[in-house]
């Protein structure tokens, strides 16, 4: 696979020069194998559209910060129950 085309001498593994690529594309051509986007084989198998949605950051508003090196059950109890609010809040 092929991550640059270069105007020289490939100088990695991932590059290929203008003139090598050109030459695969001939060939390719030649042949007459179908070439298409990795979009529309999705398209042709019926694989849905990914959809990407960027949604600004909304910066934290609590942050808790517990630490102890033994909980009796009943605070743990208490503490999981106000977490899981918190974790709902607003929802």
């Amino acid at each position: 696979m092929f991550h640059k085309i270069i105007d020289g001498a490939p100088a990695a593994p991932t590059e290929i020069s203008e003139s090598d690529f050109k030459s695969i594309l001939e060939d390719i051509n030649k042949q007459g194998i179908k070439v298409i986007t990795l979009s529309d084989l999705d398209r042709e198998n019926n694989v849905p559209e990914t959809e990407f949605k960027l949604h600004t950051a909304v910066p934290s508003q609590i942050n808790l910060d517990i630490s102890s090196d033994y909980m009796p059950y009943r605070f743990n109890h208490i503490i999981n129950k106000i977490w899981e609010y918190l974790k709902n809040f607003g929802k």
